[in-house]
């Protein structure tokens, strides 16, 4: 024992006559540097330090690059794998607790079918069906690319299989860009799920794939949003199979598809909002059918709050004859479709049906800017005079439906059958350095398919002689023309011309058909210094759409002043 510590002192001796530090009283093995602090209070703080700088470089996450081993090849599925494990390790307890997954700069081939999704919980020690909080983080949309390699077999990024597997949730990806080496066989991220928010989310992430993301299952595939992303879908972007595939979210992100953008299957439902960016609908390399841009197959599941689809301030250019907006099935089931201040400024491949909906369907525009060679259709029979009818909505309001020489807007509506109603309001033409054309575009169709207990038809006003124009001439011109909807009735027709005291010529003005074989009505025959009156009422539905105006006599006296209007619901 004696030899034993007379070493020690010895080592202590020799320590501190190298170092230049002292040691306390006498028998003690305490070592102290020159400014008397205990040097083992010094290797505590340097410990704590260390201790703070592994949680620092924890709590930023595992790099993929740590797990690469060789044979990997330019694969790094095992990689990524490992690389989630052990940050689902981090605290196998708190299925919310996990480590970010870095993943930097460069091309990651990933050969492996679900590298996201195909993990065995319980033989990693996890005692929960499900994992939250998962973040992927990358160096930047363009800078970090996952590719997924198919080699000609259908492969997804995430497919979590059945509704009863493993799964995660509350994902999140941001600055990385997912794409593969055949569009047709490449997809993204397939949820399957009973209930349970998914919740992943895409920041600043580039995804160029056939499918981004498809709902299975019979609830709560809900919640997921893009933000500041770009989208190159090659088949269907989103695909509906589940019931409750609500609340998912696109904003400011630009969007390309060769086919649709939303296909909502027989067994699906939910809701969808896009705000803003750039939407872009484009040929297809193979597939010549019709897509449209939302697609609800009949006995989907949607209903009243379970059938919202809403696009706001969004761009669009439409590109080939077969590209299209809304396509809906007969079935009892409701859908509602807004597209609000959207701008469909380029469409190419000429005129067209881009609306085809069926009863209890509605889309409506808002403040939009549309195409001259939009046509659109509704199709459906009034089963029930006695209950509310089941009708096919499309409204526009304050829309701009483009410039003057495009057809009236209710010579693009296609009715077919009897359940429809198609209003337009506020809605204008562009007309040379008029921002507001005298075409009328105010109508209702339809509105006598009204239930017996609706409300009233509204009626509406419009001028057959604008204030700031002059009365017709007798030599045929300044004329006016108007056009009423097809089928309303027209309650009134007024003219009323002021006397003109400085001309004694005869004049009499006429209201008529376009082409001035049927006159409606004509004022007396008489002096310009008489009024000049023309009072119609009750004049019912006409077989023609456009009512003129027009003057017969001696006289081509300009006046501006009075009115001329014609009053139908």
């Amino acid at each position: 024992m004696k030899r034993r510590n007379f070493l020690m002192k010895s080592l202590f001796w020799i320590i501190t006559l190298i170092f230049g530090y002292k040691l306390g009283k006498s028998d003690s093995t305490i070592i102290m540097d020159k400014d008397g602090t205990v040097v083992s209070e010094k290797i505590g703080i340097l410990n704590k330090n260390l201790t703070d700088t592994e949680n620092d470089l924890r709590s930023r996450g595992v790099n993929i690059e740590a797990f690469r081993e060789e044979g990997d090849g330019a694969d790094y599925s095992n990689a990524v794998r490992k690389a989630i494990i052990f940050a689902l390790m981090e605290n196998p307890a708190d299925r919310s607790q996990n480590l970010s997954v870095h993943i930097p700069a460069g091309v990651f081939e990933i050969h492996a079918n679900r590298i996201f999704s195909d993990f065995d919980f319980a033989s990693l020690g996890l005692t929960t069906t499900t994992r939250k909080g998962l973040r992927f983080v990358g160096s930047g949309k363009q800078a970090t690319i996952l590719k997924l390699i198919t080699k000609g077999t259908e492969k997804w990024f995430y497919d979590n299989q059945s509704i009863n597997s493993q799964r995660f949730e509350h994902l999140s990806f941001s600055h990385m860009t997912f794409t593969t080496d055949n569009t047709s066989k490449g997809h993204g991220f397939k949820q399957w799920s009973q209930g349970g928010e998914k919740q992943f989310r895409f920041f600043d992430c580039e995804l160029k794939l056939g499918t981004i993301q498809q709902y299975e299952g019979t609830g709560n595939a809900d919640l997921n949003r893009f933000l500041m992303c770009t989208i190159d879908a090659y088949e269907n972007a989103f695909v509906y199979n589940n019931n409750q595939s609500v609340a998912n979210e696109l904003i400011t992100t630009d969007v390309s598809i060769r086919k649709g953008l939303i296909h909502v299957k027989a067994g699906g439902g939910g809701s969808y909002k896009h705000y803003g960016g750039n939407l872009e609908m484009h040929p297809h390399d193979t597939d010549k059918k019709d897509h449209f841009l939302l697609r609800f197959e009949s006995g989907a599941m949607l209903g009243q709050a379970n059938g919202d689809y809403n696009l706001s301030d969004v761009r669009f250019e439409i590109h080939g004859s077969n590209k299209k907006l809304v396509k809906t099935y007969t079935d009892s089931k409701l859908t509602n479709v807004t597209f609000t201040r959207c701008a469909f400024g380029t469409m190419k491949g000429g005129e067209r049906v881009v609306v085809k909906i069926t009863p209890n369907k509605k889309v409506k525009f808002l403040d939009c800017i549309l195409h001259k060679d939009m046509l659109f259709q509704t199709t459906g029979e009034w089963q029930n005079s006695n209950g509310s009818p089941s009708n096919a909505q499309v409204l526009f309001d304050g829309c701009d439906v483009g410039t003057s020489d495009a057809k009236n807007l209710y010579d693009r509506i296609i009715t077919k059958g009897n359940a429809h109603r198609i209003i337009a309001r506020d809605c204008f033409m562009q007309v040379g350095s008029l921002s507001l054309s005298p075409v009328v575009q105010d109508f209702d169709i339809g509105w006598k398919n009204l239930a017996p207990r609706g409300m009233a038809a509204t009626k509406k006003i419009v001028p057959l002689k604008m204030d700031w124009k002059s009365f017709p001439f007798s030599d045929g011109t300044n004329e006016g023309v108007m056009t009423v909807p097809k089928g309303c009735y027209i309650t009134k027709i007024y003219i009323s011309k002021p006397a003109l005291a400085t001309s004694s010529s005869n004049y009499q003005l006429h209201v008529g058909n376009n082409d001035k074989t049927i006159t409606l009505g004509s004022s007396v025959l008489a002096e310009h210094n008489q009024r000049h009156v023309i009072e119609l009422n009750e004049v019912g539905e006409l077989s023609y759409t456009a009512l003129r105006l027009w003057a017969t006599g001696s006289a081509n006296v300009s006046q501006t002043s009075g009115i001329g209007y014609v009053e139908y619901i």
